[in-house]
């Protein structure tokens, strides 16, 4: 009796951006029977340099569970923190030379004050918005979408990266999904189960208090109880409000360090984003 050999898998990534959506995403991916997920999001296997044999080995371990699923894929916001991170389209390409890319885009500014946020929330980040802008630049690097993607397109054909807009997917994560299902050649009618849920958002999040940063600190996360960790995230101060942080001039300003890089993108992308009303 011949038996069947299961075909090796595709494999794609979810790049970014960083609160982006790219967590709700993975999550209404993770369902479709023909995607099989890494355990984990945000895995990060090939955001350094090092060695492509054992990156290679990292990578294929996360997919070991697979059955029959098409297409494998994990989500790594890291891989789209050029200059910061850079490299990570060449050793991609050296592990999965066929793969492709779904790369998720917030309104700039909007992105990059969750982003200040998401750090001050973490504990890793204590200047005003203003200064963390002055200070470091992977707040605004993150938000130039093109330059981003030129990395990639300089090491994939441009057909193998898809771009989604995230206020499109809040308002139709069905639709979001089905693109992407169109993109990788899957069952376009699957609809997520989750799609009414929006994870990791900053709105349900305080800031670090300083015993959480403690335990964050000393690496220690995972021998904390449940009850004892809930407490701890729940201790800290609010976070910034945008009302009174993100003012008409700093989001002028904003707007004006991203405006030639965001024009780029709508050129790549043959259109603008009219939601995003600071560049249409």
């Amino acid at each position: 009796m011949t038996v069947n050999a299961v075909p090796d898998p595709q494999y794609f990534f979810i790049i970014g951006a960083m609160k982006a959506g790219t967590t709700s995403l993975y999550k209404y991916l993770t369902g479709h029977p023909d995607l099989y997920p890494s355990p984990r999001k945000e895995p990060r296997i090939f955001r350094d340099p090092g060695d492509l044999s054992a990156m290679r080995n990292a990578f294929l371990e996360l997919f070991k569970g697979r059955r029959n699923e098409r297409w494998c894929f994990e989500a790594s916001t890291a891989y789209t923190k050029h200059p910061m991170v850079s490299g990570v389209p060449r050793r991609i390409q050296a592990v999965a030379p066929e793969a492709r890319f779904v790369y998720l885009v917030r309104h700039p500014i909007e992105r990059t004050w969750s982003q200040y946020v998401h750090n001050v929330a973490h504990g890793r980040e204590t200047l005003s918005f203003e200064q963390a802008l002055a200070k470091r630049s992977a707040y605004l690097d993150t938000s130039r979408y093109y330059m981003q993607l030129r990395q990639y397109h300089e090491v994939f054909p441009r057909d193998r990266v898809l771009v989604q807009v995230f206020e499109e997917m809040v308002k139709d994560p069905g639709g979001t999904v089905g693109a992407v299902c169109e993109f990788l050649g899957v069952d376009v009618s699957y609809r997520p189960s989750t799609a009414d849920i929006a994870y990791n958002a900053s709105s349900t999040k305080r800031s670090a208090s300083a015993s959480l940063r403690a335990v964050r600190a000393l690496g220690v996360e995972e021998l904390v109880p449940d009850r004892i960790w809930r407490r701890l995230k729940a201790g800290g101060e609010p976070l910034p409000a945008k009302d009174g942080s993100l003012t008409p001039d700093l989001r002028a300003l904003v707007a004006e360090s991203l405006r030639n890089d965001t024009h780029a993108f709508f050129e790549l992308l043959g259109k603008p984003i009219l939601s995003w009303t600071e560049f249409a």
